[in-house]
């Protein structure tokens, strides 16, 4: 048995995710394939906001220059008053970072959002993570479908959430 062949069984199909709109020609293809040929799209809860895109700057990640760069760029954000939410490949390169802030006695104090946290913690450190001066290190996972929502004012005066993206995504 294969659940990714079980839509294939039903002639009616509903509740899919409310972001299909940003999917991959690839990704919509596969819903074509399975079916899924109607769709009505929900506006975000959310306003948009104008992004400032950062030009982006490729390190080669097995050197100590990669994460002295992390450190650096989330230092100086914090500094400036905003929230920094730094994401990372998975939970072996979050702890890779943390490993190495301690050996260099960097002391960069930063929430953890990752899957080895209880429920009620990552939610209270989603909650967290963009106050005002507030560093988080967050893995891979909870770069999709996680509403990292701002609502303090201070860090907003100071320019809002900094994202700083440690590894290409695969997809937008």
């Amino acid at each position: 048995l294969s659940y990714a062949e079980i839509p294939s069984s039903y002639k009616y199909k509903f509740g899919m995710s409310g972001t299909l709109n940003c999917l991959t020609t690839y990704q919509n293809d596969v819903l074509k394939r399975y079916g899924f040929n109607i769709r009505t799209e929900l506006p975000s809860t959310f306003r948009k906001q104008v992004l400032v895109r950062m030009p982006i700057e490729v390190l080669d990640q097995e050197k100590n220059e990669f994460f002295d760069k992390i450190c650096e760029a989330a230092r100086e954000k914090s500094e400036k008053g905003m929230a920094v939410l730094v994401f990372l490949q998975d939970e072996e390169r979050l702890q890779q970072l943390k490993k190495y802030m301690k050996d260099q006695g960097k002391t960069i104090t930063a929430l953890e959002l990752s899957d080895s946290l209880s429920k009620a913690q990552r939610e209270q450190n989603i909650r967290w993570s963009t106050q005002h001066k507030r560093i988080t290190f967050v893995t891979r996972a909870y770069g999709r479908g996680t509403d990292f929502v701002c609502h303090d004012a201070r860090a907003k005066q100071f320019g809002g959430v900094h994202l700083i993206m440690t590894f290409y995504p695969s997809d937008d």
